[in-house]
C-alpha cells in the first residue's frame, strides 16, 4: 500500500497545481516545473492534453468536481453502461464457481456484483438528479444564444444515452435477478431492492427531463429563427431601393434660408402609411381630445410688418424669404450649367443674413430640404412662361455595413429639359 501512500502524498504536496488544473482544464507545460510533471506523472494524475499542455486525469477531475459540487458547461453524465455491461459477466462467473463448488471465489463475485449494483444505482440517481437541477436552473453557464442551443443539445444527447443505458439496465438487472432467485442467491434480492423497485421514479424523472430539454431546444430555434428574421428586416429597411427621403448632412453654423417663404403646395409630414385611414384617424383624434392642454410659454412677437407687394414681370413677391427664392429661380434659369444651392447661398448676402423665427422651431439645417421641396414640387411660372427644375442630390458614401446611402451634402438645380 505504500504506492497508494506515495500517490496521495504527491497529489496533496502538489495540490496548487492540480486547482490550476481543475479551474483551468489545461495548463502549459511551460508553466509547470519538471520536478511537479514528474511527480504528479507518477502519480498518475496528469495526462498530455496537446503537444505543449497538461490536462487532469478525467476520473480525479469528476471526483474534485463532486466534492467541490463544481458545475462546468458541457459536463457529461456518470458512465453506467460498462458496470451494466458487467453484470452478465459476472452473473456467467458466478454461475461457474457455483458448479466446481469454489465458495471463496463465489463470494468474491457476489460482493464485486453487489458493489456493481450500488454503483450502478448511485450513479443513476446522480445523473437524474443533476439533469433534474440543471433544468430548473436553466443552466446559466451560456452567455450567447448560440451557446444556449449547443448546451441544451449537449444535455438533450446525454439525456437521451441514459435512457437507452436505462433501458439496457432493466433488462440485465430482471435477468439476473430471476436467475439469482432461482438459485437461492442473496443478490436477487439486492437487485430488485437496489435497482429494480427505483426503475419507474428513475424513468419518470427521466422523461420529464427530456420532454423540458425538448421544448427548450425547440422555444430556442425559434428566437433563434425570429432574431434571424428581424436581421434580414432591418436590413432590407435601411438598404432597400424603395426607401425615400434622404437626411440633410449640413453644417450647423449654415443660417436658415427660405424657411417661411409662401409656398403654393403645403408640406406634410408623413407619419405613418396608415394614417389616412379612418378609423385610425378617428382613434388618434380621441387620444389627441384626452390629453391635457400643453402650456407654451410665447415668446412676445415682434411688431408685425405689412407685406410690400412689388410687381416684377408680373411676379408678385411677398417678403424677404420669397425674394430669395425668386432670385434663386432667376438666377437657376439664366445659368448654362447647375447651381449648387450651398454655394448660391454663401454667395448671395441677402440669403445668408435671414434668420427664422425662433417660433417655428426648425432645425438650421432645414433650408436646404425645404428649397429642394419648393423647386420640385410644381412648373413655376417665371417671364412668362412655365418653367419646372431638375434637382440632383449629391450623396455621400454609405455608411460602414450599408449598401444604400442615406445622407446628402448638397444639391444641383437646372431647368429640366423639356
Amino acid at each position: 500500500m505504500s504506492e497508494i501512500r506515495d500517490a496521495l502524498g504527491a497529489l496533496r504536496t502538489h495540490a496548487s497545481h492540480i486547482e490550476s488544473l481543475v479551474e483551468g482544464g489545461t495548463v502549459l507545460q511551460d508553466a509547470i516545473p519538471r520536478s511537479v510533471t514528474t511527480a504528479l506523472r507518477g502519480a498518475s494524475a496528469l495526462r498530455p492534453a496537446g503537444e505543449d499542455s497538461w490536462r487532469l486525469h478525467p476520473r480525479l477531475r469528476e471526483y474534485l468536481q463532486d466534492h467541490l459540487q463544481l458545475v462546468t458547461p458541457f459536463q457529461s453524465l456518470k458512465e453506467i453502461g460498462q458496470a451494466i455491461a458487467s453484470l452478465a459477466w459476472l452473473r456467467d462467473e458466478m454461475d461457474a464457481a457455483a458448479r466446481e463448488r469454489d465458495q471463496v471465489a463465489f463470494d468474491s463475485l457476489e460482493a464485486s456484483t453487489r458493489n456493481t449494483v450500488y454503483d450502478i444505482a448511485d450513479a443513476t440517481e446522480s445523473n437524474v438528479a443533476f439533469l433534474t437541477g440543471m433544468v430548473s436552473l436553466r443552466y446559466g453557464t451560456a452567455k450567447t444564444l448560440a451557446a444556449k442551443l449547443s448546451e441544451n443539445r449537449w444535455y438533450e444527447r446525454q439525456a437521451r444515452a441514459l435512457e437507452t443505458d436505462l433501458g439496457r439496465l432493466v433488462v440485465r438487472a430482471e435477468d439476473l435477478a430471476r436467475h439469482a432467485e432461482a438459485k437461492h442467491w442473496d443478490i436477487g434480492t439486492v437487485i430488485r431492492r437496489v435497482i429494480l423497485t427505483r426503475m419507474a421514479g428513475w424513468t419518470g424523472e427521466l422523461s420529464e427531463v427530456l420532454t423540458r430539454l425538448r421544448a427548450e431546444v425547440f422555444l430556442l430555434r425559434q428566437v433563434e429563427a425570429n432574431l434571424r428574421n428581424l436581421a434580414r428586416a432591418d436590413a432590407f429597411m435601411a438598404q432597400q431601393p424603395s426607401w425615400r427621403g434622404p437626411e440633410a448632412d449640413l453644417p450647423e453654423q449654415i443660417p436658415d434660408v427660405l424657411l417661411a417663404t409662401a409656398l403654393a403646395h403645403r408640406l406634410r409630414a408623413h407619419v405613418d402609411p396608415q394614417d389616412d385611414f379612418a378609423e385610425v384617424r378617428k382613434d388618434v383624434e380621441l387620444i389627441v381630445q384626452s390629453l391635457p392642454p400643453r402650456k407654451v410659454a410665447r415668446e412676445p412677437e415682434p411688431p408685425k410688418r405689412m407685406a410690400v407687394v412689388r410687381e416684377e414681370q408680373g411676379e408678385p413677391v411677398l417678403d424677404a424669404y420669397a425674394e430669395a427664392l425668386h432670385r434663386l429661380k432667376l438666377q437657376v434659369l439664366d445659368a448654362a450649367t447647375p447651381i449648387s444651392l450651398v454655394q448660391w447661398h454663401a454667395q448671395d448676402a441677402a440669403a445668408a443674413a435671414l434668420r427664422p423665427p425662433a417660433s417655428t422651431g426648425l432645425r438650421p439645417a432645414s433650408w436646404l430640404m425645404l428649397a429642394i421641396c419648393a423647386l420640385e414640387d410644381r412648373p413655376h411660372r417665371l417671364r412668362g412662361a412655365e418653367i419646372r427644375f431638375q434637382v440632383d442630390l449629391l450623396m455621400n458614401p454609405p455608411q460602414p455595413g450599408r449598401r444604400l446611402a442615406t445622407t446628402f451634402r448638397d444639391a444641383m438645380v437646372q431647368v429640366a429639359k423639356q
